[in-house]
């Protein structure tokens, strides 16, 4: 009989294995294991997940999702902010959105790690759009942001306001 200390095991091993960064031998203890009968969960994918953004390439990690569906493993916060996080790594800014939308869709509720992760993103879209004239959809953007539970930092206010204050928009600034 397998025990869920056996996948506990199971995840510290794994987690041991992708901080030395052998993910090839990470993804044949999981074999082993499965074989032996001790299921991974969704802690064990998103080892993985972290490891391979951090050490492979983000695709590398958003690939892993595809395993996890096939072992019927729902992702869950960690998952999407560990995906995230390694979007932007990379610094692949519009697939970091692409995968706050699906985590919406997923009905998968952000937390302040998500929004932490996503500040530099949104800060970048936010003076984007005004230099180059769309105050008007810098200031739905951050709206639709607030909205969704985002609470801005001092350098997101600050990037916000100095641009309304660029393009002469002081009232909408104050």
């Amino acid at each position: 009989m397998v025990s869920r200390s056996s996948t506990r095991f199971l995840n510290i091993c794994i987690a041991s294995i992708c901080k030395a960064k052998h993910l090839k031998r990470a993804e044949i203890v999981i074999i082993d294991g499965t074989i032996l009968g001790v299921l991974p969960d969704v802690v064990t994918y998103d080892t993985l997940i972290n490891a391979y953004s951090r050490f492979v390439s983000f695709e590398a990690a958003y690939s892993v999702l595809d395993r996890m569906k096939e072992a019927c493993i729902n992702p869950g916060v960690f998952t999407c902010n560990s995906l995230i996080a390694g979007a932007m790594r990379h610094c692949l800014l519009s697939k970091c959105m692409d995968l706050f939308e699906e985590m919406l869709e997923l009905r998968i509720k952000a937390d302040v790690w998500s929004y932490n992760t996503l500040m530099p993103t949104f800060n970048a879209m936010l003076k984007g759009l005004c230099k180059n004239g769309f105050v008007e959809n810098a200031l739905m953007l951050f709206r639709n942001l607030k909205r969704h539970g985002f609470v801005p930092s001092l350098v997101t206010s600050n990037t916000l306001i100095n641009r309304l204050c660029k393009a002469r928009r002081l009232k909408t600034a104050r």
